[in-house]
């Protein structure tokens, strides 16, 4: 049997018995005594606890240690209660939302804030001390000119500006192309997001810079005219009946006189005023819209060839917008508040005319995208319940009865043009001449009447925050649709014309359909925005480029290389 210390019956080796006695004892206590008592029990005056006796656990009352601090519990409990009140006003905006500024410049608050952050500054003034004066206000400010639209029209020189050019030029890259400023692409990256609105939403494009070319005679004088120019192998011609009556749109490219296969001078799209009786011998009407790049040798042409027919440009007097894709047709519905398009008995390049009231009017509280056609049940059994309207209003050209003025009258548009500037209701008074409105310029982005340019000011000094708020307030009533604010300017209505455009042929997808809108010069900016607010894409020349090249279209003046606008092009 193995001793204790021991391994396997082995002595312990030397020093190892001296720590085991050292354990040992510091297990039991202390040195080992005789009667398992300890050596602290013999000492004098030192008594110990019998294993009897107990300590009693120390007493907690809730109810006493709560009303011994009653006045702090209060307290806090009124703080909590009390509603998180700011020392400042500044205190109550978000972070993103805070200036330094506001402490010495209360109008760099909110509209709702302004007065309160005033009390608080008067409050905070030293006895003697009085607030600071307002700055100088900067040189550009004082610079500033005062009549915007006439600053506009001398910055233009030779170059003519679209009306939308100011809300392209924050957006676009701009470049000059034949004679116009035109917006190339936008800004940020949206090449995926113009394809996509072409292929499942709406992408629109400002196309006011071609011109429109105005033939008024004898329907025979006109078509043996624009015989010399055309041949019926380039596409329909001017002799459609279709095109007779005013509700197709055609297409043809046209040539120098007498010329054709050669000298061609590029494609053309016209159109003719609808009448009622289209045989009887009195004027007619002939809208051809040419692209800019050859439009003045198409002018020039016709002007030198035209004895018993009168030609004149009008394209100035005129706004043209295209709207490509799906919702095209939903985002004008909505837009201007008309009857639904889509009803599957429009024609491809039907014209139709219409009388509506001012977009403003109709205009979202902030930007929406319009609901699909299906979606809103367009596509119900009756509806062909609009098929006998539509068709009436094309024929008669005037909207919707004979009484309402048309776009086709050069007194509606010059009417139109100077309620637009002046921003006053002149009324339906077709018959009254306004003076000063044969201006062979168009009409400048920017004016002050009820067609603003923009949305956007800049912000001002100090000392003329106030006249910023005020210009802030009518762009919050023009972008947001007040109908006060809108209709207190102009309460009239605007006739339109509206074209449908056929898209791509080769296949069923429809890519590049859509509609283009006509509407009087002045009046731009009002349906600009009212298309953009239904969530249509703003696109450029690069995007048209696109959808041309997506719907197997030859695009002009690239695709063309015999033509002189071609070559001059490629220079």
């Amino acid at each position: 049997m193995d001793t204790p210390g021991t391994a396997g019956g082995q002595p312990p080796r030397p020093g190892h018995a001296r720590q085991h006695k050292f354990k040992s004892k510091r297990r039991n206590g202390g040195p080992e005594s005789s009667g398992g008592t300890s050596t602290l029990s013999a000492s004098p005056g030192l008594t110990l606890p019998t294993p009897a006796m107990t300590l009693q656990p120390r007493g907690f009352t809730v109810m006493q240690f709560m009303e011994a601090r009653s006045l702090e519990l209060n307290s806090l409990l009124h703080s909590v209660q009390q509603n998180a009140r700011t020392r400042h006003s500044l205190q109550s905006l978000p972070r993103h939302m805070r200036r330094r500024a506001v402490s010495h410049n209360p109008k760099r608050l909110p509209r709702r804030l302004r007065e309160a952050g005033r009390r608080e500054m008067l409050r905070s003034l030293q006895p003697g001390q009085k607030l600071e004066k307002p700055r100088r206000p900067r040189k550009w400010y004082r610079q500033r000119a005062a009549n915007r639209q006439a600053e506009y029209g001398r910055r233009q020189g030779n170059i003519a500006w679209l009306e939308t050019h100011v809300w392209h030029a924050k957006r676009f890259k701009m470049v000059d192309r034949w004679g116009c400023r035109i917006p190339e692409h936008p800004c940020d990256k949206s090449v995926r997001a113009a394809y996509r609105a072409m292929c499942r939403h709406c992408l629109i494009q400002d196309i006011s810079y071609y011109g429109c070319i105005e033939l008024t005679g004898l329907l025979d004088d006109i078509l043996s005219l624009m015989g010399h120019f055309t041949d019926p192998d380039t596409g329909v011609g001017f002799g459609s009946v279709n095109c007779h009556e005013g509700t197709v749109e055609g297409a043809t490219t046209l040539y120098r006189r007498d010329a054709y296969p050669h000298g061609a001078l590029g494609p053309v799209t016209f159109m003719f005023r609808p009448r009622k009786d289209p045989t009887t011998l009195s004027e007619h009407q002939l809208w051809l819209w040419t692209h800019p790049a050859c439009h003045l040798d198409i002018l020039q042409e016709l002007q030198s060839s035209s004895s018993d027919v009168s030609v004149t440009s009008v394209g100035h007097e005129l706004a043209r917008f295209r709207l490509i894709g799906p919702l095209a047709a939903a985002t004008l519905e909505t837009a201007l508040d008309i009857s639904p398009l889509e009803n599957g008995t429009v024609q491809p390049g039907e014209v139709l005319a219409r009388t509506v009231v001012d977009p403003r009017l109709n205009m979202p509280g902030k930007r929406t995208k319009v609901t699909p056609p299906a979606e809103l049940g367009y596509f119900r059994a009756d509806s062909t319940q609009h098929t006998g309207d539509l068709r009436a209003d094309s024929m008669l050209g005037t909207g919707k009865s004979s009484t309402e003025p048309s776009l086709w009258d050069a007194n509606v548009r010059r009417n139109l043009l100077q309620r637009a500037r002046s921003g006053r209701d002149s009324g339906w008074d077709v018959g009254q001449d306004i003076e000063g409105s044969g201006e062979e310029s168009r009409c400048v982005a920017g004016n002050d009447g009820p067609v603003a340019q923009d949305t956007t000011h800049v912000a001002r000094d100090d000392g003329h925050a106030a006249e910023d708020e005020d210009h802030v307030a009518e762009d919050e009533d023009h972008v947001a649709g007040d109908v006060e604010h809108v209709a207190r300017k102009d309460s009239g209505v605007v006739p339109i014309l509206l074209v449908h455009q056929q898209g791509c042929t080769a296949g069923p997808s429809g890519f590049g359909e859509g509609w283009d809108v006509i509407a009087p010069a002045g009046w731009a900016m009002a349906f600009w925005l009212g298309f953009i607010y239904r969530g249509a894409r703003a696109g450029g020349l690069r995007e048209m480029r696109k959808l041309y090249l997506e719907s197997n279209r030859p695009f002009f003046p690239d695709d063309y290389p015999d033509t002189a606008a071609h070559r001059s092009y490629s220079l």
